[in-house]
């Protein structure tokens, strides 16, 4: 069995690894594996909403990011033509 990060990992070829050792097919390791699978699998499936809301709401978040930025970036903007246009005005009288 594969291990990653100290997490075993149980792919296809493990599986017909096993099915080779044991032509019966079916060993006591066979079915520990499956169940290793299993377990995997399910707290895949427990956790993928929880990482998608999560990704949701990191989403939203960097869209008002963006919106308060560009708010800046208006505001700066205006400024800065406020102050050209004094400097404009000063230079004239």
């Amino acid at each position: 069995m594969l291990y990653i990060d100290n997490v075993p990992n149980v792919d296809e070829e493990c599986i017909l690894e096993l099915f080779r050792r044991s032509k019966a097919g079916i060993t006591a390791e066979y079915i520990d594996t499956l169940e290793q699978l299993c377990i995997d699998k399910t707290m895949i499936c427990e956790n993928t909403p929880t990482l998608f809301n999560l990704k949701k709401k990191e989403i939203q978040l960097q869209k008002e990011i963006n919106t308060l930025i560009n708010e800046i970036q208006a505001a700066m903007k205006r400024q800065n033509e406020r102050i050209r246009d004094l400097k404009k005005s000063d230079w004239r009288e």
